[in-house]
């Protein structure tokens, strides 16, 4: 089986798609099928913090996508995170839908509207196996607003944002879930890694016969600004704390998107 990238379209600004880029696979199996997607969103990733714009970031992988693909340096998006992922998943400015107000918070009943027919339900209408790997970040007060309720088939992550990267907790809440069950396997695991083995395995699984949606919005690099050590030392001629952690948890992030 050959894959080929055919489109890799990173976007700048706060909130900044790292790619979207397609696969075709040319087996006998499955050269007639739709293309396979794999949709894959950094959080809070500035526009001076990839290789290719800044040669003092080590984003190795990052660079060679974009360098295969198109990089847009005039695009807009959203400023937070729960009106950007509305526009990613219903194609509506944020206002159409309520979510215009910034983020949605833990204690917050907000949600995107449930006659607004997502992305993956459209998807799966034309016979695509749909999976989020990430942060959904569009309401959990019902679980009928949650990701298996939206049309995606598996959900691996997060229902809020800016929880503790090893614990998986804020607000001394617990925020990881397998589909709508809580789940524990990943606890003290930095969550890119956690993120990256499960995309793996979805892709590695996948039944060949049907197209794959793979939407993987990390957590990474969104506070609180946390890493394992061995990224933070790729930095250690950054005097600041912060910024030598920031900066590994861009590296970290390159890594688990090379993987």
């Amino acid at each position: 089986m050959c894959f080929l990238t055919v489109e890799t379209m990173p976007c700048v600004l706060k909130w900044f798609v790292l790619c979207v880029f397609t696969l075709y696979t040319v087996d006998k199996v499955s050269c007639n099928l739709p293309p396979n997607v794999v949709f894959i969103v950094a959080d809070d990733l500035g526009w001076n913090d990839v290789g290719w714009h800044n040669p003092a970031m080590l984003t190795p992988n990052l660079d060679r996508y974009a360098k295969q693909g198109v990089i847009l340096n005039d695009s807009y998006v959203q400023p937070v995170c729960s009106p950007s992922r509305n526009c990613f998943m219903t194609g509506f400015f944020p206002f159409h839908t309520g979510l215009q107000n910034g983020v949605i918070k833990p204690t917050k009943p907000k949600f995107v509207p449930g006659n607004l027919t997502l992305l993956p339900q459209l998807l799966k209408n034309v016979g695509y196996n749909t999976h989020i790997v990430g942060k959904w970040h569009l309401g959990f007060c019902n679980k009928k607003y949650t990701p298996t309720y939206r049309g995606f088939d598996s959900f691996f992550g997060y229902y809020n944002g800016a929880e503790d990267y090893y614990t998986h907790v804020r607000d001394d809440g617990f925020d990881f879930r397998f589909n709508t069950t809580v789940y524990h396997g990943g606890d003290n695991v930095y969550s890119a890694q956690l993120l990256a083995e499960r995309a793996e395995e979805i892709v590695r699984t996948h039944d060949k016969t049907k197209p794959l949606f793979l939407y993987l919005p990390f957590q990474s690099v969104h506070a609180p600004l946390q890493v394992p050590k061995r990224f933070e030392d790729l930095y250690s001629n950054i005097k600041t704390k912060d910024r030598r952690e920031y900066c590994g948890m861009v590296s970290s992030l390159d890594e688990a998107f090379g993987n």
